[in-house]
C-alpha cells in the first residue's frame, strides 16, 4: 500500500531493530492496550518477516516504532508523564499508517482532516 505522506520523520541517532522476543512482547502489549484488535490485523501491524525499528525522535523523550519505513506507533513523553506513566507502560499512540491497517481496532476519538477521509475509516460512536 503506498504511503499517503512522503515527509521524513525527524530521527535523532540510529534506529534499533526489535528482536523477535521484543516483537512478541510488543504484540502482547498491543493486545492489552487495544483488545478489539484481531489476529490478522496484529500480524499485519507486526509481521514476522518485516523488521520493526524503534527510534528516538529529536523531541526529548519521544520515540517512534516503524514497520519498514512507515511509522506505526509513537510514545509522547509529556502526555505519559501527565498520566503518571513511566517506562514500558507509556501510551502507544497509533499513527495514520497503523490506523489504515486496523481502523476499527485502534480508533478512539480522531479528528480526520479534509482530504484524508478516504485514507482512514473509523466507525462512529
Amino acid at each position: 500500500m503506498p504511503s499517503p505522506f512522503e515527509k521524513e520523520v525527524p530521527i535523532a541517532g540510529k534506529e534499533n531493530h526489535m528482536r523477535d522476543s521484543d516483537k512478541r512482547k510488543f504484540k502482547a502489549r498491543l493486545l492489552s492496550l487495544y483488545p478489539r484488535i484481531g489476529a490478522d490485523q496484529l500480524d499485519e501491524l507486526v509481521p514476522k518477516d518485516m523488521p520493526l525499528t524503534v527510534s528516538k525522535l529529536k523531541s526529548k523523550g519521544d520515540s517512534i516504532i516503524s514497520r519498514g519505513r512507515d511509522p506505526i506507533f509513537f510514545t509522547h513523553q509529556e502526555s505519559s508523564q501527565k498520566a503518571g506513566v513511566k517506562g514500558s507502560d507509556e501510551e502507544l499512540v497509533p499513527t495514520i499508517y497503523a490506523m489504515r491497517l486496523a481502523p476499527q481496532a485502534l480508533c478512539r476519538v480522531v479528528k480526520v482532516y479534509p482530504g484524508l477521509e478516504k485514507q482512514v475509516s473509523c466507525p462512529r460512536a
